[in-house]
């Protein structure tokens, strides 16, 4: 007879010390320190909202934005840990452009140096007006460390390609790396920025 849904089960036995019983890991008792877990979001044209950033990394990127001379408004609310930046170029109506992606690079790399680490994009609870949002996380109770190289390589057209922000001693390798592997060969490159490289890849035709 199956028992009643109602009726109280007591918690199955632990198994004892010596069964040889391993548990799956994921389930196993951890001793890694809590996470915290932030918010970046890009939004309008040219505002940079944060999540549950702690006050002192909030002043750090507001200093970060007036070294730049690029802020022109800044509003808080911290009550609900949301603090927003209003830049005055409009970067994010060219996302394609050099300057706005440097530009993001360098955000990445400012809360890399605050302990952050890169986690994923991410699309819940989005404003109609967010152009994009990364989650950041960083453990509890441990000093800032560098967990990232930052850099990027960006598609912006079909047979157009950017390499930004390389390491200086990698460069050479990843520029080379970039030649070899596109099966049609490189039509040409140039130097757009000085950590900004960029290169026309031969294309596909089709003809009917």
């Amino acid at each position: 007879m199956l028992p009643s849904l109602t009726q109280h089960q007591p918690p199955p036995p632990a198994s004892p010390s010596d069964s040889g019983f391993l548990p799956r890991r994921e389930f196993a008792t951890s001793n890694r320190p809590p996470k915290l877990f932030c918010l970046v979001t890009f939004t309008q044209a040219s505002a940079i909202r944060l999540v549950a950033f702690p006050e002192d990394v909030v002043t750090s990127f507001r200093k970060f934005l007036e070294e730049k001379e690029l802020m022109r408004l800044f509003r808080e609310n911290r009550d609900e840990q949301v603090a927003e930046f209003v830049l005055g170029p409009r970067f994010w109506q060219n996302p394609k452009g050099i300057e706005t992606e440097l530009l993001l690079l360098e955000i990445i790399t400012f809360f890399n140096l605050q302990g952050y680490t890169f986690l994923s994009t991410i699309d819940y609870g989005r404003d109609s007006s967010d152009k994009l949002t990364i989650s950041f996380t960083r453990p509890q109770g441990t000093p800032p460390t560098v967990q990232q190289l930052v850099f990027a390589v960006s598609f912006n057209a079909p047979t157009f390609l950017r390499v930004l922000n390389p390491p200086l001693q990698s460069t050479p390798g990843i520029l080379a790396a970039v030649r070899t592997a596109w099966p049609r060969g490189i039509v040409s490159e140039n130097k757009a920025a000085i950590t900004c490289y960029e290169f026309k890849l031969k294309g596909y035709s089709c003809k009917c």
